[in-house]
Formats: C-alpha cells, structure tokens, sequence
C-alpha cells in the first residue's frame, strides 16, 4: 500500500524506477504510479539550496496537478516517502498505452488517415492548452502520446519541460515551473523513459540546474519572442528525442554569438508534432544519421523528401511544410494549425469544432502558497499498514 493506493502489477520499468497499476482503495478508482528514487549523489552543495530546489518542484507540482484538460494526461498527486529514497507519482492511468503507428516487422505504417487526423486534433488541442499556460513540451513524440479506452489521446512525458511564470489576477506572480538540465560534464541531461509512462510531470531527480523566466505574455508574443541568453541557452540544452529536435535545437555549442542565434520557443513543439505527423504517415521520421552530430548538421540544412510510394493530398502536404518550416519566424502557429483545411476536413461543422474546442472555455491556472507548501503528500506508513491488518483481522468475524 503507498497511502490509499493499493499495487496491483508492474506496467513497466527502466533505470530510474517503475511504473505500477495501482487503485485507490477508497473509490476504486485505477492509477499509473511512477516510482522514482531520489537523486543519491548530493552535488547541489548547502541544505539551503536544497530547500529552495525543492520549493520550486513543489509550484512544479502543484500547477501541474491543476492543469486540467481532455488531452492532458493528469497528474494526481506526488507522494514522497521520506524514510526511504522513492517518490510516487500518481499519475491518470491510460489503458490504451503509447500509440503503435508501425509494424515491428516491416516498419510500415499502419494508422488509417483518419485515425492520424482525430490524433493530431488531439495532440494540438492539448498543445495549445499547454502554450497558452506557459508550458513548452519539449519532447513530443509518438511514444509520449497515450491512448485511454475511448480513444482519446493525450499528452504525456512532462519530465523535461518548461515552464515560463504565471501572472494571477491578483497582480502577483508565482513561478509555475522551471528548467533542468544536465550538469556540466554529464553525459545526458534525457531521463530514461518507462514503458508507456516515461517521465511524466515533476521530478526530473537527477538534473541540478534551474531556470526561471517570468511569464507576462500573449500567445502569439510567447511564441516569436527571443528569450535572454540564459534562458535560451537553458532550452537549447533540453534533452528529448534528437530526431524529433528543431532546427534551432541544432545550434552549435561552439558558437557564442546568441545575437546570430535563433530564437527557442514553443514552436519546438510545432517541429516535433510535425515530425510526429511524418511519422505517423509513413512510418519514419523525415531526418536519419548514422550519429547525432551528423543529425544536427542535416535537419536545419536538408529539405523534407515526401516517399512517392505513399501519396499524400496537396492538403496534408502543405500542413507538413509548414509544421516542419526551418525558418522558426515562418513555422505555423497552434491557432492557424486549429484552422488548417486538413485539420477541419471530414467534420460535419468545422465551425462547432473550433467553437468547442475554444481555449476560451479552460480556466487559467493559478495556484495559493499553501497549494505549494502541500504539493507532496507524505507517505503515511503506520496509519495505512495498521489499517490495512485490522480490516484483514477483523474481515473473517464479519458476517
């Protein structure tokens, strides 16, 4: 038992922990728990940096936990057990998995068109919702996009995102999140994915370097501002997925000049769904090298290559020019992807679509001090395990 969340079976695992199917036993209700164990290597120096760190993964958390959407996967709550080294995220469990758009035999494609397209829907609704609360993905891919029963799909894997200010109404800022990266000489700042559940919202524990950037903008302003050379330099060190990475990722180290340097923004994002699209088509990604210094130096310079042997409609090609733009100041923005011919083709009402699916209708998320100060729950070991003998004790006398 961790709480009130019983373990009924392993779901998945990898070098930093795993992933167990759990029930909350008060409701019955099915959970992802992802058990992470704390970072061991005591390398961020003072307990005063050690509080403040943890400080800002609880507002991490705890704006997280109130970003509330119908293609974002919800965290729950985080559960940390203080006399041992794990944490528990309690995750919304989606028992449809990661989607599979390849045969493993063959590596073709196998997702029907209109399927792609009720996924891609999917994915830029939640992207949207994302963007317009100050959260970049940074790691959008086909493996990070999970299935429930009903087919919906929503976006998972916020282990290396980030995440600009939010600005309450009430004239007051809290910083809603923050950046990690790999410290200096460490080989991978990528945590390693789990299964279907790969390092979803939070507690990116073995990263040791924080950026914060107020946020106090519009959409369109969130999207085409440059950052200070702090932040940008922090966002061209996220680590994800490199064949998924935009042209301005792929930036090299060696040069200083930020001035020359093209702007990071949320339009990685637009990139990689981009690249997500062109996978879900023909059953690859549209930038291959034999290392990933080859794979920087081809994906800003080579141009996109459409394999005759699966025909595509002028539509959807144009959709992929423009999702996959070099240039980040032309790359389309999530509300002209919302109007795309291809997006609204095949719906009875494209009008009622976008109407419905209006941002409008999600609340801005904000979140209180003492939101913060309980954005980890404590695991309660006595209490539950006593609970848990007496009603086994007792059960056999009821009648």
């Amino acid at each position: 038992m961790i709480n009130q969340y019983e373990i009924i079976r392993e779901l998945g695992r990898g070098c930093h922990g795993k992933v167990k199917l759990g029930k909350n036993v008060e409701t019955g209700q099915l959970f992802a728990i992802k058990v992470i164990y704390k970072n061991t290597r005591r390398r961020l120096g003072s307990k005063s940096l050690l509080s403040t760190q943890l400080t800002k993964i609880q507002r991490e958390i705890a704006i997280l936990k109130k970003c509330q959407h119908p293609h974002i996967v919800k965290l729950q709550e985080v559960i940390d057990d203080p006399k041992s080294k794990k944490i528990y995220m309690i995750l919304e469990y989606m028992d449809g998995g990661e989607i599979n758009f390849k045969d493993p035999d063959t590596n073709e494609p196998i997702l029907e068109l209109d399927t792609i397209k009720n996924i891609i829907r999917n994915v830029v609704l939640g992207l949207e919702y994302l963007h317009n609360h100050g959260i970049i993905h940074r790691d959008i891919k086909p493996a990070n996009l999970l299935w429930s029963s009903d087919g919906t799909v929503k976006i998972s894997d916020f282990g290396v995102s980030y995440c600009k200010r939010i600005k309450l109404d009430t004239g007051l800022s809290h910083s809603s999140s923050f950046t990690y990266s790999s410290s200096p000489g460490s080989s991978s700042s990528r945590p390693q994915s789990i299964g279907d559940y790969n390092e979803l919202p939070g507690l990116a524990i073995n990263n040791n370097r924080i950026s914060v950037q107020s946020f106090n903008q519009s959409q369109e302003e969130f999207n085409n501002n440059s950052n200070s050379n702090e932040d940008d330099l922090e966002l061209a060190k996220t680590a994800g997925s490199p064949a998924f990475f935009a042209p301005e990722l792929c930036w090299s180290g060696e040069d200083s000049n930020f001035s020359k340097r093209p702007p990071i923004t949320s339009a990685i994002d637009i990139w990689a769904l981009g690249v997500t699209l062109y996978c879900f088509i023909y059953g690859t990604v549209p930038f291959t090298a034999e290392t990933e210094f080859e794979l920087f130096e081809i994906i800003p310079r080579d141009p996109i290559i459409f394999p005759e042997h699966i025909p595509i409609d002028h539509q959807l090609k144009d959709l992929l020019l423009k999702l996959l733009e070099k240039d980040v100041s032309k790359r389309i923005l999530i509300s002209d992807i919302k109007t795309h011919p291809w997006i609204l083709s095949d719906l009875q009402d494209p009008e009622e679509w976008i109407q419905t699916n209006s941002e409008e209708q999600y609340p801005k998320v904000d979140y209180t001090d003492h939101e913060v100060e309980n954005a980890i729950t404590v695991k309660e070991k006595i209490r539950r395990q006593f609970r848990k003998f007496s009603g086994t004790f007792l059960r056999p006398f009821k009648k």
